[in-house]
């Protein structure tokens, strides 16, 4: 059964919008000077926000998100009674695909239809109004089937680069790429990319395993030296300790004669001195201990980086791939319609159908929904236009 999206999906104002993953939300803390800053909604449905880290707000109204940070910055005293603006600052544009002639994203305004967003992308395509055009337009298209499937493959082998990166895995499997993938897929393709691949892993966690060595050598280093200076500090002050008994030992000898001035001030110097050595020990640890909370804190940044460096690249492949495989079904598709009007031989003078699909993406998941002309749109929806054969067609074709 057909689901027909009504005007009852689309947000009425933005404060009803619920927040999705790849809207840009643009957050002003209005007690502080600081200007407004920009954050996009990860595929965890979170922003990344300074002192608070990741915070979810995918699927809530902004003024549920407005409250939800509020509590959070008080909570945590971050802020004692913060005034919050928040809004949204980018709609994730739409995509429209398929039998069209200008595919493509296309800015996302409300009440935007799937009829309107066909006209965006210029309409449909129907070049097959005779037999000629038909046997080279299939002929294209299954070239072009090809070089989305070799695009796939290297997508695959990207895919599960990745992941063997994250899992800490020598080398990449077939199984870590995404299933609709792999359906579509020869296995064959994939471990002909497989050596290439896994020296390409090994080689990207070789670089990441010598950063971490060297900066744990020198953190190895720089420890050794605060011992060091721990143990010189023990001793010096023990030396200080001794002459400065010496020198009151010393005093009172001399109020009775029994030591000269001069030794008393040779005394005197030398226990300046030994003070003296002893501060510049002291200024040389804290120097080390400075270095040292440097050096760790570079190597928690070295792992944090590289953590979300792969998850950021996870996305990107993601995206790229939910892509690839869209053209992958609408060159599919365009195949199958024209060997469905070549087998029928339809009289170009016949109606055409146009169809919609428009497959939207949540923080759970992508479900897809056929649709009609009138059926407004929401925020990164992807519209699939399909040009069907006359009614009857399929029939004829059988």
């Amino acid at each position: 059964m057909a689901v027909l999206l009504g005007s009852g999906d689309l947000f009425a104002s933005q404060e009803d919008y619920l927040i999705n993953v790849g809207d840009q939300i643009e957050l002003d803390i209005l007690d502080d000077s600081d200007p407004s800053q920009k954050y996009t909604v990860g595929s965890d449905g979170s922003i990344q926000l300074p002192l608070i880290g990741g915070f979810r707000i995918a699927e809530l109204s902004i003024e549920k998100a407005r409250d939800k940070l509020y509590n959070a910055y008080v909570s945590r005293e971050i802020y004692v009674n913060p005034t919050i603006a928040i809004s949204v600052a980018a709609f994730r544009p739409v995509f429209v695909m398929g039998d069209v002639r200008a595919p493509g994203f296309y800015d996302f305004h409300p009440f935007l239809t799937a009829e309107q967003a066909l006209g965006l992308a210029g309409g449909a395509m129907l070049l097959y109004d005779n037999e000629e055009t038909r046997i080279l337009e299939r002929r294209n298209l299954t070239a072009q089937l090809s070089a989305v499937q070799t695009d796939l493959v290297r997508l695959a082998a990207k895919v599960a680069r990745s992941e063997a990166l994250q899992r800490e895995r020598p080398e990449i499997d077939w199984n870590d790429v995404p299933k609709p993938v792999r359906d579509v897929l020869d296995p064959a393709a994939f471990q002909a990319l497989k050596p290439k691949e896994d020296k390409i892993l090994a080689l990207e966690r070789a670089d990441h395993e010598v950063q971490k060595t060297l900066l744990a050598s020198a953190i190895a280093e720089a420890e050794s030296q605060l011992k060091l200076l721990t143990d010189r500090q023990t001793v010096q002050t023990d030396a200080l300790a001794y002459d400065t008994e010496d020198l009151t030992r010393k005093r009172e000898l001399a109020q009775s004669g029994l030591v000269t001035s001069s030794s008393l001030s040779q005394l005197e110097r030398a226990a300046k001195a030994g003070e003296g050595q002893l501060l510049q020990i002291l200024e040389q640890q804290s120097v080390l201990r400075r270095t040292l909370g440097d050096l760790r804190r570079e190597m928690s940044r070295l792992e944090s980086a590289r953590g979300q460096s792969l998850l950021s690249q996870a996305q990107d492949l993601q995206t790229e791939v939910e892509k690839k495989l869209g053209e992958y079904e609408s060159v599919s598709d365009r195949i199958d319609l024209i060997t469905q009007w070549m087998n029928a031989a339809v009289n170009a003078n016949d109606a055409f159908r146009i169809e919609y699909e428009v497959r939207r993406r949540t923080v759970e998941q992508t479900v897809s929904l056929p649709v009609d002309g009138q059926a407004e749109l929401l925020p990164g929806d992807l519209v699939v236009v399909a040009v069907r054969p006359p009614e009857g067609a399929e029939e004829m074709s059988q």
